[in-house]
C-alpha cells in the first residue's frame, strides 16, 4: 500500500504547468498527455503533475505532428482580415491556459450583464456584427432575461443541452461547431441582404 505523501499532491483538470512546461490531460485510457514547451509539443505517457478525472472528462483526439495552421480555415468560417484577430486569442488561450472562463468571479465570465460570450467579444475586441449577433442569442439562451430579441433562443439553448446529453464531448464539439458555423452563415447573409434569408 502506498504511504499518504507528506505535501498534499495537486490535481489538475485538463491542463497544468510545471517548470515552464504545459501539460495537458488527452483523457485516454492510456494515459498519454500532450507536453508544450519552448515552442514546441509533443504527445508523451509521463508527466509531473497529476489529473484528475471526472465522469465529464472526455477523450481528445491527438493532435498530428507537422500540421499547418493554414488547414483551420477549412473548419471555421471566419473572415480573412479576422484570421489574425482569432489566431491570437487561441494562442492567448494556450498560453494563458490558467485564465479560466465562464465561472463566477474570472476574467472571462458574465460581467455587467454580459454573457461570457460577450465578455470575451469585448476583451478581444472583436467587432464583427455577425458575432454580436450570435452573441445575442447566446445570451438570451443563457441568462434569459429579455435584454435582447432572440426568439431563437430557448431552441439553440434545448438543442445544446440535448447533445450534451447523448454525445461525447468530441461528438458534442463536432456537432455544436457545425451549429454555430450554420448561425454564422445564416446572420451573415441576412446582414448582408438586410432581411431573412430564404
Amino acid at each position: 500500500m502506498r504511504p499518504w505523501p507528506s505535501v498534499p499532491e495537486r490535481l489538475n483538470l485538463r491542463v497544468a504547468e510545471h517548470e515552464g512546461t504545459v501539460y495537458i490531460d488527452t483523457g485516454r485510457s492510456d494515459g498519454q498527455v500532450i507536453r508544450i514547451g519552448q515552442g514546441r509539443w509533443a504527445v508523451t505517457n509521463t508527466a509531473p503533475v497529476r489529473f484528475q478525472r471526472t465522469k465529464l472528462t472526455g477523450e481528445m483526439p491527438l493532435p498530428p505532428q507537422g500540421g499547418d495552421v493554414a488547414r483551420l480555415w477549412e473548419f471555421v468560417n471566419v473572415a480573412v482580415e479576422d484570421r489574425p484577430v482569432l489566431l491570437a486569442v487561441l494562442v492567448a488561450a494556450l498560453i494563458q491556459y490558467d485564465v479560466p472562463f465562464d465561472i463566477r468571479g474570472v476574467e472571462l465570465s458574465h460581467h455587467h450583464g454580459d454573457c461570457s460570450f460577450e465578455t470575451i467579444l469585448r476583451r478581444y475586441e472583436l467587432t464583427d456584427p455577425v458575432l454580436w449577433k450570435i452573441a445575442e442569442v447566446i445570451h438570451e439562451a443563457d441568462l434569459d432575461d429579455e435584454r435582447y430579441d432572440a426568439p431563437e433562443a430557448p431552441g439553440l439553448d434545448i438543442a445544446l443541452r440535448g447533445l450534451s446529453m447523448v454525445c461525447t464531448d468530441q461528438q458534442t464539439r463536432t456537432h455544436t461547431t457545425t451549429v454555430f458555423d450554420g448561425l454564422y452563415e445564416y446572420y451573415r447573409r441576412a446582414t448582408l441582404l438586410g432581411h431573412e434569408p430564404a
